[in-house]
């Protein structure tokens, strides 16, 4: 989803709506009686902060090349279940420890996980599951190529060298070109040319196999991609799987890929 230039993971925007609607309703509850951002900030960061901590801990090896990218939230790196866990026990511990606020937090809290719950199932519902579209490429050789089922497990990235998550997250998935050859990987940079591409593979003595170039960004346009990066994760019939919006770190693609491809990826 984007908003004028920006662009933002669905899974991102469902979640903040869910915390506005939850201040909404505390407030609405609590305007004679003070407030409960507190105890929702409590409630929210602690949960972020455990789910954070539990994946960190999960692929902490995928890590110490570089623990500032521990910080970096924005790969979306998180353990759902660990921070539901943990922001639970904290609302407990809430709602016990303020009888004043008892009731408004819990009108609150129930109005977030509604929300939440049927913004998830709107999106859910909406969603209708697609095939590789059959778009004629080239590669970066001027060989035609056309994208389609391989057989294989299938991730598509669609990128640009314009793109600084792009330029961040390349060198990720050319470790794991290499790592999981069950994993059929093709990159599709959007709108450039052969030279431009080239240069910048060069310039960063990058490699990357199955590196095709469509100029007239025709398969951003059919799988309405609202930004760059985006990657598209295939089943082995081209059966669309997942989409993903934004840089992965090597942390959160060795989970997407152990999600979707558990067979190719088991070692």
């Amino acid at each position: 989803m984007s908003i004028g230039s920006l662009a933002f993971p669905v899974p991102t925007l469902i979640f903040m709506f869910a915390v506005a609607v939850a201040l909404l309703v505390g407030w609405l509850a609590m305007k004679r009686r003070g407030a409960i951002d507190s105890d929702l900030f409590a409630i929210v960061v602690g949960g972020l902060l455990a789910a954070r901590f539990a994946f960190v801990i999960q692929y902490l090896p995928l890590y110490h090349h570089d623990f500032a990218a521990i910080l970096d939230v924005r790969d979306l790196g998180f353990d759902p279940l660990v921070g539901m866990t943990a922001g639970s026990f904290i609302a407990a511990w809430r709602l016990v420890r303020n009888n004043a606020s008892r009731v408004p937090l819990a009108l609150s809290l129930t109005a977030g996980l509604i929300s939440y719950a049927s913004a998830r199932a709107f999106i859910e519902h909406q969603h209708v599951p697609s095939n590789i579209p059959p778009i004629a490429l080239r590669s970066l050789d001027g060989a035609p190529e056309t994208l389609g089922t391989s057989g294989m497990p299938t991730v598509v990235n669609l990128w640009a060298t314009w793109c600084p998550p792009c330029q961040a997250e390349l060198p990720t998935f050319a470790q794991a070109q290499v790592e999981y050859p069950g994993v059929h990987f093709v990159f599709v940079d959007e709108g450039e040319t052969q030279e431009t591409v080239r240069h910048y593979f060069d310039q960063h003595s990058l490699l990357l196999g199955n590196t095709w170039l469509d100029q007239s960004s025709a398969l951003a346009a059919r799988v309405g991609t609202a930004g760059f990066p985006t990657t598209l994760f295939y089943d082995r019939n081209g059966r669309l799987l997942a989409t993903h919006l934004g840089q992965f770190s090597a942390a959160t693609l060795h989970d997407a890929l152990a999600q979707h491809f558990e067979s190719a990826t088991t070692r």
